[in-house]
């Protein structure tokens, strides 16, 4: 049977996710979370409410302008499956962050040659937010893993708290190799920090203030983990299982009991176990410390007893994650550079019903829950200074660039959208001569060549004076860009230019060709003036 769609639910996404499935979503219960919202005497639901915003932090990684790394870049890092969380292309770095920030992040990385820059978006999200911020993990493999099980017999029973942080840091730095490949992995993760603070400390953490971004440029060189002093402070290490135990065989021996089978386990979990362990005898020469250390030979029909500590032969690979440490946490929040007011400029009026719609549907069978839609509603109006009446239905008139005020009569009609879908570029829109320029000026400094003498035809980089001296003017209209060189590098610059230099056909039109080219998508004519 069809059912007629709330009149408070119009014009969103969500009309099809509300109207899925068994359960139907009635008025009554978007009013009364509603109400619930307005209630400036609510506590807040703080497991709830951090369940939410970690799927804010996927949602805005992959947004335009915010980009993955491309597929061929990944295999060009320490571990491809530890990337930082997005990447900028430099002219939105500039919109969001401005000139002095862009400056300082940090450049490198596994696309060093484009005009992206990488950085790492962490939240903190106050009460209930549970530990510091996971920065990357990295497995234990190989010998590596050997001598691991050596110095920690007991890692599957072990706690591995502060008390363990000394043996942890021993035990890597008598790993040289592996060590240096966790700080090339971090250095990777944290070379530029993004940071959205949720914490509205009038109440306790429970947000109903707009969230604030920062960021911190060069955050990993900041931090400076090669050093071991540093690496100690700013860095908090724990011990995961990566290659599980089948829940059937950790129930055998945490709360049950019983016979070791390996034909009792799914072909899947009987993967996860290594084959030998099964069917090769143990020691039979000496069966006293076999009696001692609860073996027998192999694992197929072993009988074992509720509460007996699982033996390190049945783990086939670990790893340590990597997390800041309150120390480090309070160090780079010193370094944040608040960037709130330029995001939210950027941000389009149709953000909030998309973020909205994405958070919706990643709460998947807790969408129906009170809890969970009374604290997306709350997230939700923390975002629009103007979310007054129902947080459904964004006006079409919008002020200042703002999310816009909310109404039950309203419908969402926008000329410009800043989340497109992921992937999508945005051509075609029009910029300043000095965001052009400091475009230009960031691209040649990336690209003029690091020789330590010079060599023609095309000048090295020295200080950035001279890359930094280019002007760029734009003329839409006749479809023509000029530049020129401030002063008093102008005069040095006619100079190279009659000494055989090819600085300008060389170097600066056809860079100047090809940012236009990717930020128009159209050619331009190009001279000096």
């Amino acid at each position: 049977m069809a059912v007629a769609t709330p009149p408070n639910l119009a014009g969103l996404k969500l009309i099809t996710e509300f109207t899925d499935g068994n359960e139907i979503w009635q008025d009554a219960a978007i009013k009364n979370a509603w109400a619930e919202v307005q209630n400036k005497s609510r506590k807040g639901n703080p497991t709830v409410r951090n369940t939410i915003i970690k799927h804010f932090s996927d949602y805005i990684s992959r947004q335009p302008p915010f980009k993955d790394e491309p597929k061929e870049a990944k295999s060009q890092y320490t571990n491809p499956l530890s990337l930082p969380d997005t990447e900028l292309d430099m002219d939105d770095w500039l919109e969001i962050a401005g000139q002095d920030i862009l400056d300082r992040l940090e450049r490198g990385g596994a696309t060093p040659m484009t005009s992206r820059i990488t950085a790492e978006i962490k939240q903190h999200a106050g009460v209930g937010g549970g530990g510091a911020t996971t920065v990357t993990q990295r497995v234990i493999k190989g010998e590596d893993f050997e001598n691991f099980k050596r110095d920690f017999p007991n890692m599957m029973n072990q706690e591995w708290g502060n008390a363990s942080q000394p043996q942890l840091f021993r035990w890597i730095y008598s790993q040289p190799k592996y060590f240096q490949g966790v700080v090339n992995q971090f250095n990777e993760k944290l070379r530029n920090y993004i940071v959205v603070n949720w914490i509205d400390k009038q109440h306790r953490g429970t947000g109903r203030q707009r969230p604030k971004f920062g960021v911190v440029p060069g955050a990993a060189k900041k931090l400076n983990i090669t050093n071991a002093r540093n690496f100690r402070r700013y860095v908090f290490i724990e011990a995961r299982v990566l290659k599980g135990i089948p829940g059937k065989v950790k129930d055998i021996y945490r709360k049950t009991g019983g016979t070791l089978r390996k034909g009792d386990l799914s072909e899947k979990h009987q993967k996860m176990l290594p084959t030998a362990i099964w069917d090769n005898p143990l020691s039979t020469d000496t069966p006293h410390l076999d009696k001692m250390l609860g073996k027998s030979r192999g694992f197929e029909g072993r009988v074992v007893k509720k509460g007996d500590p699982i033996p390190v032969e049945l783990i086939s690979s670990f790893s340590l994650q990597y997390r800041l440490t309150a120390a480090g946490d309070k160090f780079l929040e010193k370094a944040v550079s608040d960037i709130t007011s330029k995001v939210y400029d950027k941000l389009a009026v149709d953000f909030l019903p998309r973020m909205v719609d994405y958070i919706y549907k990643q709460m998947g069978k807790n969408t129906n829950s009170h809890a969970y839609l009374v604290e997306m509603l709350q997230i939700a109006r923390e975002f629009s200074e103007e979310f007054k009446d129902t947080p459904i239905l964004i006006q079409s008139n919008i002020v200042k660039q703002k999310f816009g005020g909310i109404n039950s009569k309203g419908k969402m009609n926008t000329t410009r959208s800043f989340m497109q879908k992921s992937g999508g570029e945005r051509k075609g829109q029009f910029i300043s001569a000095a965001q052009l320029s400091a475009i230009l000026q960031h691209r040649l400094t990336q690209i003029m060549p690091r020789r330590p003498e010079p060599q023609r035809p095309i000048p090295r980089y020295v200080t950035g004076a001279l890359a930094q001296s280019f002007r760029v003017m734009a003329n839409y209209r006749l479809n023509l860009i000029t530049y020129f060189n401030s002063p008093p590098v102008s005069g040095y610059v006619d100079q190279l230019n009659t000494r055989g230099w090819l600085l300008d056909k060389g170097l600066v039109e056809p860079t100047i060709r090809q940012i236009t080219q990717e930020r128009f998508g159209r050619n331009f004519k190009v001279q000096r003036t």
